[in-house]
């Protein structure tokens, strides 16, 4: 089963917030407010479970027979919820009646599965299923740290005192792994990696002006990068050959922030 994200309902909150502002400021916005803008921003994620593939030469890795190739799947992870930020720039073309522009945006946000035992695993040993061997399996604690640069087509309605809108485009998911090892359930180590995949990033929002270069804005985003693979050198982990393979990662993000427009 999914985990549910926390912040759902204060994401539905600000988009009910965003609704009833459009109705309340139907008047539209004076449009000599400058097109190019630049955010900072910061909020909360939630991050999606998550199913890893480890795949190896030596099956020792999992505690079985040594020098024989192994997959093991461990399914529906739990990731932590955290905390996110970032930057971000763009242009509007048009003001009104409706706005489009683009923005390029830069974003770091953790993805943590913190330490836990799963009974919803598979094994397989030289291509044969061993799952019925064993009970459960733990997965260590795993970060994976992503710094996001994305660039985003813009859609906007002004209004008199705010801006509605929302955007779609491309992330390129930049991920650092690190997976802490243990013997005996001592810490012995920690094993690092880096892939980069491409996803993307959707939002919606709205800005709020203060004066007319300034303004806040309340955003809710959701992104989404699938098949992020981690092979650590191999003199990490005892001259193995290692591969965390993520199905996906998936996180759904709620940020204020404010702009300056000039």
């Amino acid at each position: 089963m999914r985990s549910r994200s926390i912040f759902a309902p204060a994401v539905l909150a600000g988009l009910a917030v965003v609704l009833s502002a459009g109705r309340a400021w139907s008047e539209t916005r004076d449009t000599s407010v400058p097109n190019n803008f630049l955010n900072v921003y910061a909020g909360f994620t939630s991050v999606n479970n998550t199913t890893v593939k480890t795949t190896g030469n030596d099956a020792s890795w999992i505690g079985q027979t040594s020098g024989k190739s192994f997959t093991l799947t461990m399914k529906n992870l739990k990731q932590e919820n955290s905390v996110w930020g970032g930057f971000g720039g763009g242009h509007w073309f048009t003001q009104v009646p409706v706005s489009l522009g683009i923005s390029g945006t830069m974003d770091f946000f953790p993805a943590v599965i913190k330490e836990q035992t799963t009974k919803d695993f598979t094994t397989v040993v030289n291509g044969v299923d061993t799952t019925a061997n064993y009970i459960s399996y733990t997965k260590y604690n795993t970060e994976v740290i992503q710094m996001v640069p994305g660039f985003n087509l813009l859609v906007g309605v002004p209004l008199k005192f705010a801006r509605v809108y929302a955007g779609i485009g491309p992330g390129m998911f930049m991920s650092f792994y690190t997976f802490t090892m243990k013997s005996a359930g001592r810490v012995t180590g920690y094993a690092t990696a880096m892939d980069t995949k491409i996803g993307y990033n959707a939002f919606v929002g709205s800005d709020f002006f203060i004066a007319r270069n300034w303004s806040v804005f309340v955003e809710a985003k959701y992104s989404e990068v699938n098949d992020l693979a981690f092979t650590p050198a191999s003199s990490q982990v005892g001259g193995r050959k290692i591969t965390d393979t993520y199905d996906s990662i998936k996180t759904q993000r709620l940020a204020i922030g404010g702009s300056y427009h000039f």
